[in-house]
């Protein structure tokens, strides 16, 4: 994923999260990206709306309908992010599903596109772990 400041970080696997929100309904986020780099949860308003959501800012506030219900809610912080009110489903007896990702297509998005042949060569060498 490119960041705004042109920086790259990487995401090592991807599953789904059920959020709670105690206001409204527990909602189901799919293909949630696992970035260890970042401190904090991002979620994506360009897949929301892929999924048919419709996402609706103002001034102090967002609201998440998808149809005719309302999903979710947020708040705009002090550091002009609006942040989801909420937080993921934890339960003793339910676990979050996640799939670790290194497989030879995606070492080659994360070398910036490389010649699968050089990619070959690199895992030969020792150079890539877990291809």
């Amino acid at each position: 994923m490119t960041l705004p400041d042109g920086n790259v970080v990487y995401g090592i696997g991807s599953g789904n999260v059920k959020w709670n929100n105690s206001a409204l309904c527990d909602v189901e986020l799919k293909d949630v990206m696992l970035v260890p780099a970042f401190s904090q949860n991002l979620v994506s308003v360009k897949k929301m709306t892929e999924k048919g959501c419709k996402v609706i800012f103002n001034n102090a506030d967002l609201k998440v309908f998808l149809g005719e219900n309302l999903v979710a809610t947020g708040k705009l912080d002090k550091e002009a992010l609006y942040v989801l009110e909420g937080k993921p489903y934890i339960h003793e007896n339910f676990a979050h599903v996640a799939q670790v990702r290194s497989g030879t297509e995606d070492w080659h998005k994360r070398l910036w596109h490389i010649n699968p042949e050089k990619l070959v060569q690199m895992a030969n060498k020792g150079l890539v772990n877990g291809l």
